[in-house]
């Protein structure tokens, strides 16, 4: 198996298959990646945020667990993974965490001038205070 053992080459991959739109396949490379390299964080992220948003292939409480892993391996410092638990949490239906995690996000784009992060977590901000979860698909 080329590549069994690079968790890089499953990341690149899980990422081309998604931009083509191929999601469960894209699911199947990150968890490749991280059976690889348990944990790393680009990959735990990314994973949590296609089972958050999916509306065919989601799963809210593993998407909830694996942004909570990547949350707090990079000790809620990262607006990126932050946003991404704040997505999985409302898709679980826990508007009010989802809330709270998503101002701590806010806060921490507009102190590393993230505008551009900053700007779609207030988007998102706004589809949970109405009860909404972020379906991309």
């Amino acid at each position: 198996d080329l590549g069994a053992a690079d968790p890089a080459l499953h990341y690149r991959i899980a990422l081309c298959l998604e931009q083509q739109g191929q999601i469960a396949e894209a699911i199947a490379a990150y968890r490749d990646a991280l059976e690889s390299r348990p944990g790393w964080i680009p990959a735990t992220n990314n994973l949590a945020w296609i089972l958050a948003t999916d509306a065919e292939l989601g799963n809210s409480q593993q998407a909830v667990q694996l942004a909570r892993t990547a949350v707090a391996a990079t000790r809620r410092q990262d607006p990126k993974t932050l946003d991404t638990l704040a997505v999985a949490l409302a898709a679980d239906g826990d508007y009010p965490a989802a809330i709270a995690t998503a101002e701590e996000a806010l806060r921490l784009a507009k102190v590393n001038q993230m505008s551009e992060l900053a700007d779609e977590i207030s988007l998102r901000l706004k589809e949970y205070h109405a009860g909404r979860a972020i379906i991309e698909k």
